[in-house]
């Protein structure tokens, strides 16, 4: 394998750039939806069995409040993995094989992660608000996106980093823009998907691998004195 040469991969780095923070704005209104079906099946569930079934056993509502929110987890690695995948396709020109499956994988791991933290630190959980959860949230989803990454691109560990300082300045925009919540709709999910669209496009531009085919081996002649039937032909 060898390195492709840069500004060979990326045709308009800009508009692909573009593509990818649109794609970002597109996942957070999928979660928005998925999480206000998974919110409204809930309430269903609560208000249908809360006598017989949720109150009398608190091991079964316990059960079924980590069930969705391992759904939205799910709903979530979904979300990015497909959009993202998307973009790849289309604009960097690779098939991004298992890059779903790794973004759903990674999104439970993250929940799952959440959860125990705040299990261990209820307190500053609750002081600090829920944005300052992302960069625990979103670097499983990397590490498991890195583990399909590197089959395309060297220093793929860059893409994890990246992320986490995406996750950084997604949880401090909200403390600097407090005051702000239209601001802080519009800036968080653009300063994290533009922070990972251009590492991804600097990746694929310096690092992207090229697999070169299979060379048919030389088979080398010896040197031979000259026949008479060299000197016919």
């Amino acid at each position: 394998m060898k390195t492709v040469p840069p500004n060979s991969i990326v045709r308009n780095p800009n508009r692909t750039l573009g593509m990818w923070i649109l794609m970002g704005y597109g996942v957070y209104f999928v979660v928005i939806l998925g999480f206000a079906m998974l919110s409204f099946i809930s309430s269903l569930i609560s208000l249908t069995y809360r006598p017989s079934f949720m109150m009398s056993d608190p091991l079964r509502s316990n059960v079924l409040t980590v069930a969705m929110l391992i759904a939205m987890a799910v709903v979530i690695g979904w979300s990015v993995g497909f959009l993202q995948k998307l973009v790849i396709e289309q604009r960097l020109g690779w098939g991004a094989e298992g890059w779903v499956f790794g973004s759903v994988v990674g999104a439970i791991l993250g929940l799952l992660g959440l959860i125990a933290f705040v299990m261990l630190f209820p307190r500053f959980t609750a002081q600090n608000g829920p944005a300052y959860l992302m960069p625990l949230f979103i670097t499983p989803v990397a590490m498991c996106q890195w583990r399909v990454l590197r089959r395309a691109v060297n220093q793929a560990h860059l893409w994890v980093l990246a992320n986490i300082a995406a996750g950084l300045s997604y949880a401090l925009i909200p403390v600097v823009f407090a005051s702000e919540p239209l601001l802080i709709v519009l800036l968080a999910p653009l300063a994290q998907s533009a922070l990972t669209g251009m590492m991804l496009i600097w990746l694929f531009e310096r690092y992207r691998i090229h697999n070169r085919p299979a060379v048919a081996p030389v088979v080398s002649r010896a040197k031979h004195a000259p026949s008479v039937w060299d000197e016919a032909i």
